[in-house]
């Protein structure tokens, strides 16, 4: 197998926890390779395979952020509409401008995190671009 097939194998089972990181050194090894082609191949590995579990744990993040924008929303949603239908006893307007809150906070909430999470697919995307090419520049 050429080098940089191995190096998609490993990081594909080292990311789906199919192969401990360690073993990597050792098939590689076995394989007959030089230790100085080694070294660069682990670390390469090394580095796409924190890029992965970087992006994926981001975009978590960022789908329980629109999650969050999403429950604000409809709880300022209920407000809302409550506060239009007499359900709450207040003659005040505060309570509309107050019930606004949250839907427009909300909104925000949901904008941004898709916002960030557009932008976050365009440049988690670059690593391991950039490391592939790294690595083909040295061989």
């Amino acid at each position: 197998m050429e080098k940089e097939k191995l190096i998609d194998f490993f990081v594909e089972k080292v990311g789906k926890g199919e192969m401990p990181f360690d073993h990597v050194r050792k098939n590689l090894v076995e394989r007959g390779l030089s230790e100085g082609d080694i070294k660069e191949m682990v670390k390469t590995i090394d580095n796409l395979v924190q890029a992965d579990l970087l992006t994926r744990n981001n975009r978590s993040i960022l789908d329980q952020m629109i999650l969050l924008g999403v429950i604000t929303t409809l709880i300022g949603f209920v407000l809302t509409i409550g506060s239009f239908a007499g359900l709450f006893s207040s003659t005040s307007a505060y309570v509309i401008v107050i019930a606004y809150g949250p839907l427009f906070g909300g909104l925000a909430i949901i904008f941004a995190g898709l916002r960030r999470k557009r932008r976050k697919n365009l440049v988690d995307a670059k690593p391991k671009k950039i490391l592939k090419r790294t690595w083909q520049m040295k061989n």
